[in-house]
């Protein structure tokens, strides 16, 4: 590992907002109310500087190809709209070894489950995709759980 570890990954997320439309002539608020489901799923490849085996804090980086799902729906009934994009995705962010604090839970999470490292991780993550004059580009920061099989 002296250049660290190289990986892939696939994530996926969620995203929900309610809200009411507004009219383009005089930006009155619509009476109707529309749901916007959105559920990103990346597959990158990515570079961690993870250089031992008991390495507490653990920095990576990644990039590659992301589909953005979207559906919109309806309130008055008049169809719901389904369809996506599909784009690009950088990422950075923080690895916190759960694992290295406990070898003994790390040994037992190996052989009972297959599960080499559990990770909570914090990143700041940025997705351009666009397709037909509608852009699901975003910059967010991420928190969760990441665990090496």
């Amino acid at each position: 590992r002296m250049f660290g570890l190289i990986s892939a990954k696939l994530s996926f997320g969620f995203a929900q907002k309610t809200g009411s439309g507004r009219f383009k002539q005089n930006k009155a608020e619509a009476f109707e109310k529309y749901s916007f489901l959105e559920i990103p799923m990346i597959l990158s490849l990515g570079w961690r500087g993870e250089f031992w085996n008991s390495q507490f804090l653990i920095p990576y980086v990644d990039g590659g190809l992301a589909y953005i799902g979207l559906a919109e729906m309806r309130e008055d009934n008049r169809g719901n709209k389904i369809g996506g994009a599909i784009g690009g995705s950088v990422g950075a962010g923080l690895l916190f070894s759960i694992t290295a604090f406990d070898r003994g839970g790390a040994s037992m999470l190996d052989s009972e489950y297959g599960i080499n490292n559990f990770f909570l991780a914090v990143e700041m993550r940025q997705i351009n995709a666009s397709k037909s004059g509608i852009n699901l580009s975003s910059s967010f920061i991420n928190a969760g759980i990441l665990v090496d099989y």
